[in-house]
């Protein structure tokens, strides 16, 4: 079995992994949890955790797997948790946790990264969509991003993305006198290797010299580094797990807000599970606590359906297992060829992305994700023809498979047995 070194060689450059899912085929970038603590990597000193849900023995099983169990260990998670609160305080006093308040009464911590420091003070980095429990590493599928070795080093560079400057402002919004010392590690780290973007979304209303949205820095970002040609031809693909209020048409927010500052005129196209999907799968009972979409919704905004496309992946034998990533792309209409990609925590609805709001654009969920611009790895396009030399994983087959007449998608309402209780936030709560 290869190691997670010889792993992120062959993944190299775009470093992208999937989660192992038992029951389905495994590729050269499927890792497991434990993966991102193997030894190839470096000797773990300490590591950091940001997530949105934490279940503390499943996580402490992880780390007790590689005889790392005693190392220290920093948690950030936005879901209340007074049991792992007290789990920690009685039997783990090499790991210190804090849930992150969110001022929004609809809003939700959602960013998902780790920040692991090796020995030799070294870093990696990994931005992820999965959470911090069993179920979502083994019954739904998940993209990971993990980073180059960033060295300790007197020079201490950035990459050209602005990647670690993005970090350091990212880790020093949470206030938190725990981040201090993480804050000084990725300064000290040497992060010139490192080609994407770090994109992150803010609880509360910022104005444009402050752009703390993904429709701001996205905006920003395509603006300046990308060039898509033929823009109607190059629909925007969003991934989804959940589908927000978006108004009586296409134009109240899809097209008006996120589509123009992802700067397309094109159509755009949701991946999101139909309810053929969910039932016909592998773990339909697990699926179903990660799709968060209402009946009473959707049939106030039936013209969605002419933009919904199935959930497929048949290619790498995962069709069977519900996405829970959240991706977004700009896809050639020969299916060759990708203008940027998304990797995020964030669903395509105005919680994660933000409104706008007075002279600003007002978020509610803490969101983070990781951009590819080709430019960045000296390519005009990323390429995801299978005859290429070097192929840009993309997890969903192409070309994409249309709703048929007959499909609808799923909603919480096609729950036919108990199944265990979501404590997301939903994203179709609006502003008034």
């Amino acid at each position: 079995m290869a190691t997670m070194i010889q792993k992120l060689h062959l993944a190299a450059p775009y470093n992208i992994f999937y989660n192992t899912i038992p029951c389905v085929p495994q590729q050269d970038n499927t890792i497991f949890f434990t993966d991102l603590l193997c030894p190839s990597l470096g000797k773990l000193k300490t590591s950091l955790q940001i997530t949105f849900k934490v279940d503390i023995e499943w996580l402490m099983n992880q780390y007790d797997q590689k005889h790392l169990r005693s190392k220290p260990l920093t948690i950030l998670y936005g879901e209340e948790n007074p049991e792992l609160e007290k789990y920690v305080s009685d039997n783990l006093p090499n790991v210190k946790s804090h849930c992150v308040a969110v001022s929004d009464l609809h809003g939700s911590h959602r960013s998902k990264l780790a920040i692991f420091v090796y020995d030799d003070d070294s870093v990696r980095v990994v931005v992820s969509s999965a959470n911090l429990y069993q179920d979502h590493w083994e019954h739904f599928n998940h993209c990971f991003w993990v980073s180059p070795l960033c060295r300790m080093s007197e020079c201490a560079r950035d990459s050209p993305t602005g990647f670690k400057s993005d970090l350091i402002l990212f880790l020093k919004q949470y206030k938190l006198p725990v981040l201090g010392t993480w804050i000084d590690y990725v300064k000290r780290a040497d992060f010139h290797d490192v080609r994407v973007f770090l994109v992150t979304s803010l609880p509360g209303c910022h104005p444009t010299e402050r752009p703390w949205s993904l429709l701001q820095q996205m905006a920003i970002l395509l603006d300046n580094y990308c060039d898509v040609p033929d823009q109607k031809d190059w629909p925007v693909v969003i991934q989804a797990s959940c589908l927000g209020s978006y108004g009586e048409n296409d134009r109240n927010w899809l097209e008006s807000t996120l589509l123009v500052n992802l700067q397309s005129t094109a159509p755009f196209q949701i991946i999101y599970p139909s309810v053929a999907n969910v039932e016909g799968g592998i773990f339909p009972r697990e699926s179903v606590t990660g799709l968060r979409y209402l009946k009473a919704i959707h049939d106030k905004q039936k013209w969605l359906e002419r933009y919904l496309w199935q959930w497929k992946a048949d290619k790498l034998g995962r069709s069977g297992v519900i996405s829970n990533c959240k991706t977004l792309c700009r896809i050639s209409p020969c299916s060759t060829k990708v203008g940027w990609f998304l990797l995020t925590t964030a669903n395509a609805a105005r919680g994660g992305w933000g409104q706008r709001k007075y002279d600003g654009i007002y978020v509610r969920n803490h969101e983070i994700g990781v951009l590819f611009i080709p430019r960045f790895f000296d390519e005009d396009y990323f390429q995801i023809d299978d005859d290429s030399f070097q192929v840009f994983p993309i997890m969903f087959d192409l070309p994409l498979t249309k709703y048929e007449e007959c499909d609808e998608p799923w909603t919480m309402e096609n729950e036919q047995q108990p199944t265990q209780k979501c404590s997301y936030k939903l994203d179709f709560h609006e502003l008034p």
